[in-house]
């Protein structure tokens, strides 16, 4: 509970693949933000091309503290090249 309201807390990450292949080294600009109502959720920015999953006991900011209901999305940029990828999700209150 956070000011009388539910918690929800979950984690994301992202993985880089160049010709199908994960690409696990720290040759890139990653930047990962979390757009959504509750604006205290932390982005990210990160040299590791693929991170992986981590716990809600870390100190991550691939961690999220999720406490107001509505509509979120993960975005996920690769500076250097461009890409973006993206995750919209709801949590319902």
């Amino acid at each position: 509970m956070w000011g009388g309201k539910p918690t929800l807390y979950m984690s994301y990450r992202w993985e880089s693949r160049a010709g199908g292949v994960k690409v696990a080294s720290e040759t890139c600009q990653v930047f990962a933000q979390v757009l959504g109502p509750d604006a205290a959720q932390p982005s990210a920015r990160s040299a590791w091309c693929t991170q992986g999953y981590t716990s809600q006991f870390s100190s991550s900011a691939t961690n999220l503290a999720i406490h107001e209901a509505g509509t979120y999305t993960v975005r996920v940029t690769e500076e250097l090249s461009g890409v973006v990828g993206t995750v919209t999700f709801t949590v319902v209150g």
